[in-house]
C-alpha cells in the first residue's frame, strides 16, 4: 500500500530535525569536554598560595632601637574597660596600662610583638570558647589555662597580689627558663594543630593544647605601664618539630 507523499515528506522533515538536534547536543558535549579540559588545566597552572617557612621568619623585626610608631599602636590595639591607658604621640615610644585587644588577628596569622623591658609584667592571653590561655613572661615564663574572656571584665581583679584582668586556672607548662637565657628579642604567636606555640627566635618556648577553635588574643599590662616597641600580623608556614641542635665538641676522647 503506497502512502500518501505527503506523509512520507512530513516523516522525512522529522527525522532530519532528529538528526540535526542529536548531532548539536554531540557539538555541545565536545564543546563542555574541551572546556571542562581547558579549565582544570587552567586550575592545575594557578600556583598555590607559597607561605614562607618558620626559618625565614623566626628572627625577622625591628632594627635595634626602633619602636612601633604610635599610630601604627592605636590602629593595632584596641583598649577595653576603664582602666587608664595611654599611647605615646608620634615622637613618643609607646607605653600602655590595662588591657588592649589586637585588632584584625585571626588564627591563621602569626602575631609578633616585643617589649623594651623583656616581658616584665606582661601576659599574653589568648581566648578561645569557653577557655583559653595565659602566657607570663618575666620573671619565669609559665603558661596557665584562661577561665574567664578578659573582654568582659572591665577592671582588673582586687584582692591580695591581684592585678590581672581574667582568671587563671592551673599551670600548663613553663618554658625551663629558656626565655631567661635567651638574648633580647621579639616573640612570635601562632596556632596550628590545635595548640598555641610560642616562639623567641628560633627556639621553642610553649607549645600547649587549646580544644576550642582560638579567637582572640589579648596584650595585659598591670599595674604597671609597659612599653610596647613591636607588634605585626603576618602568615607563614607552621613551626615544624623543634630540631636537635649541634653542639660543638669540646672534648674528644
Amino acid at each position: 500500500m503506497l502512502k500518501p507523499v505527503q506523509d512520507i515528506e512530513a516523516k522525512g522533515r522529522c527525522a532530519c530535525r532528529v538528526l540535526v538536534s542529536q548531532s548539536e547536543i554531540g557539538k555541545l558535549m565536545i564543546c563542555f569536554a574541551y572546556c571542562l579540559a581547558f579549565c582544570n588545566i587552567g586550575s592545575a597552572a594557578e600556583p598555590a598560595e607559597v607561605l614562607p617557612s618558620f626559618e625565614s621568619v623566626c628572627f625577622q623585626g625591628r632594627a635595634p632601637g626602633s619602636h612601633i610608631a604610635a599610630d601604627d599602636a592605636r590602629s593595632m590595639l584596641d583598649f577595653i574597660g576603664k582602666d587608664f591607658t595611654r599611647v605615646g604621640s608620634k615622637r613618643e615610644r609607646v607605653r600602655f596600662r590595662g588591657l588592649a585587644q589586637v585588632r584584625g588577628w585571626t588564627a591563621d596569622r602569626v602575631l609578633r610583638f616585643g617589649f623594651a623591658e623583656e616581658g616584665r609584667g606582661a601576659r599574653i592571653h589568648v581566648w578561645g570558647q569557653g577557655e583559653g590561655v595565659t602566657f607570663f613572661l618575666h620573671p619565669v615564663g609559665a603558661a596557665y589555662r584562661l577561665l574567664d574572656d578578659p573582654a568582659l571584665s572591665d577592671s582588673p581583679q582586687s584582692g591580695k597580689k591581684k592585678f590581672h584582668y581574667a582568671e587563671v586556672g592551673g599551670l600548663l607548662a613553663t618554658d625551663d627558663e629558656r626565655d631567661a637565657r635567651l638574648p633580647f628579642g621579639t616573640y612570635q604567636l601562632r596556632v596550628q594543630e590545635g595548640r598555641i606555640v610560642l616562639t623567641k627566635g628560633d627556639v621553642l618556648l610553649f607549645s600547649v593544647p587549646l580544644k576550642s577553635p582560638a579567637q582572640a588574643v589579648y596584650f595585659e599590662a598591670s599595674p604597671h605601664e609597659l612599653q610596647l616597641r613591636d607588634a605585626a600580623l603576618f602568615r607563614s608556614a607552621p613551626v615544624s618539630d623543634e630540631p636537635p641542635r649541634k653542639r660543638p665538641v669540646v672534648l674528644d676522647g
